[in-house]
């Protein structure tokens, strides 16, 4: 049964209906006394008997008490009256995303991305901060207001990561199939990462007008499974480089190659030189489109290589030979010992002349020269991934059995302390979220020392500080023999 309009409940006056879904109708109201436009969300009175739609709207209820931000819509009562639930919630003003996407179809969106979605980035981020993921991200859920200000709406199932709150069954998936990552689809554990997706999905369905994944005569079961084995071709579409290259890493299949959280997402929006796609796709100049390399690809260009060019292959691979053996059997070299960091532009050697003028044989340069540069670093990246993966085996394979830990408040563990506090540590998180930057690489010999930022985010745990790790190559493996958190 509809609320009468001019009807009084409590302080508000009901004054007109906005919209109605499937769980109850939005009105908007006016305070008699704060003369505050509001909107009301009235759960249908079919419902009230109905446990889990009712956990629904409390979820939503309990959810946005926790939050405040200027682009979350914000909440400024509960009301429970005659067997009937109320929201009280701020008005914001404006038509949603899908409506703004069809009502300016003809228009480069491309223009107000950054705007919009610097701000729709930055209210997820906030409740990500707050353990809080919102699993419904889609068009019409965002608000776009007169000013291009933007409020992201209904938190109905989100999902309260460090608290109790959690009304999906094990295995069930809840949102908008045509924007769910696949892990959510597969009813799988989900975090942050999950609402990463779909607003990867929802930036490119802005710029394009359509989504990916869903069209009208697609089943779910045909939606579900493109998602879980199509990638995006951007072949079809007209978004440029700088933007195909952030959204394919945002949709990434796996949750670990995408953006660890929407503040690293945003950064990669700005950004002149975006993250490098998969390589699965191939930009081919900075406003082309882009190009999707399959197997043919390579067939093709292979079979238009002309019988004419074998010649200088031969000389070549013949010039390759010779000096290959001049490296091998006469040339005499001294050992070079290069650290590196910061980043990779010059160069610089040193060798048996150089001696007399830099005794110790170790050079500070910006140059990627030293091979052992990217090992070191796949190394420690390797082991933040199986960290946040909460893989043990896998993340203490990266420690030598003489690792030490020290803290800069005094804490300290040998391997197998870790070990132990590692199970402790995982048992009490339900995702593990970690980013890094300013990574410096410093290489003597088989030694390693490797520093950078880093952030650290799970469900009990929200913390920056500075990692310093300690190596040393093992049959022929970078492992940490010394890590200290804090120091400066």
């Amino acid at each position: 049964m509809e609320i009468e309009i001019g009807k009084i409940i409590q302080n508000y006056q009901i004054e007109s209906k906005l919209a109605e879904g499937g769980m109850g109708v939005i009105y908007l109201a006016r305070h008699l006394k704060l003369e505050r436009i509001v909107a009301i969300k009235v759960l249908h009175a079919n419902f009230f008997y109905n446990n889990d739609v009712k956990q629904r709207f409390f979820a939503e209820a309990n959810t946005l008490s926790k939050l405040s931000h200027p682009n979350i819509v914000s909440i400024y009562d509960f009301l429970e009256i005659d067997n009937q639930f109320y929201l009280i919630l701020e008005y914001a003003e404006g038509i949603s995303l899908d409506k703004f996407i069809e009502e300016n179809i003809s228009v480069n969106r491309e223009q107000f991305a950054e705007n919009i979605f610097g701000q729709i980035l930055n209210g997820f981020a906030y409740a990500h901060k707050h353990n809080i993921i919102h699993r419904d991200i889609k068009p019409s859920n965002i608000i776009i207001q007169k000013d291009l200000s933007v409020k992201i709406l209904d938190f109905g199932i989100a999902k309260i990561l460090d608290g109790n709150i959690n009304h999906t069954k094990t295995g069930a998936s809840m949102g908008t199939i045509i924007y769910m990552s696949p892990e959510q689809i597969l009813g799988k554990h989900i975090a942050q990462r999950s609402d990463i997706y779909s607003i990867g999905i929802t930036l490119y369905e802005f710029l394009t007008g359509c989504n990916p994944y869903g069209t009208f005569d697609l089943s779910q079961y045909e939606i579900q499974t493109k998602i879980l084995n199509e990638n995006i071709d951007f072949n079809s579409s007209n978004i440029s480089p700088r933007f195909s290259n952030t959204i394919a890493k945002a949709v990434s299949k796996d949750p670990f190659q995408r953006f660890s959280d929407c503040d690293e997402f945003r950064n990669d929006l700005f950004s002149e030189n975006p993250s490098p796609v998969s390589n699965k796709y191939k930009t081919q100049s900075k406003y082309a489109k882009t190009e999707f390399i399959t197997q043919n690809h390579f067939t093709s260009k292979s079979e238009s290589v002309s019988g004419k060019y074998i010649p200088i292959f031969v000389i070549v691979a013949l010039c390759t030979l010779a000096f290959t053996i001049y490296l091998t059997f006469f040339y005499k070299k001294e050992p070079v010992v290069i650290s590196i960091s910061g980043n990779y532009s010059d160069k610089s050697v040193i060798n048996s002349k150089d001696k007399e003028s830099n005794p110790n044989n170790t050079i500070t340069s910006n140059s990627s020269i030293n091979i052992e540069e990217p090992l070191v670093k796949k190394a420690v990246v390797n082991m933040i991934d199986a960290w946040q993966q909460k893989k043990v085996d896998k993340f203490f394979s990266y420690l030598t059995d003489d690792y030490y830990y020290q803290s800069s408040s005094g804490v300290s563990r040998t391997y197998q302390e870790r070990k132990n506090k590692a199970y402790e540590i995982f048992a009490a998180n339900s995702y593990i979220s970690i980013s890094t930057s300013n990574m410096n690489v410093t290489i003597n010999g088989d030694n390693a020392e490797v520093k950078y930022d880093q952030v650290y985010r799970s469900t009990t745990i929200n913390e920056s500080t500075v990692k310093k790790l300690f190596l040393r190559k093992t049959n022929n493996q970078w492992k940490v023999y010394k890590e200290l958190s804090g120091f400066y």
